[in-house]
């Protein structure tokens, strides 16, 4: 997980979070991390941008959350044998 959390010239101005690579289990059984990126744009000059900068922070730590839980649960539900 890489934590991009100050604003600064040319960055895009917006907080986000992304996966370049999904979890996945490989071929041999072994368990294959994710890789994620957050963002946000807190500027350590500016008053009151520490809030600002955690709860973009917190807004994309929850849809990490959703995202993740929707993910197991339909990994679960296609995996698992019909009776």
């Amino acid at each position: 997980m890489s934590l991009d959390l100050l604003d600064r010239k040319g960055k895009y101005s917006n907080g986000f979070c992304h996966w370049p690579q999904p979890a996945w289990v490989k071929p041999d059984g072994s368990w294959q991390p994710t890789v994620t990126h957050f963002t946000s744009l807190a500027d350590p000059s500016a008053i009151g941008s520490g809030l600002t900068g955690l709860t973009t922070l917190m807004h994309e730590a929850g849809e990490t959350l959703t995202l993740t839980l929707t993910l197991t649960l339909t990994l679960t539900l296609t995996l698992t044998p019909n009776p």
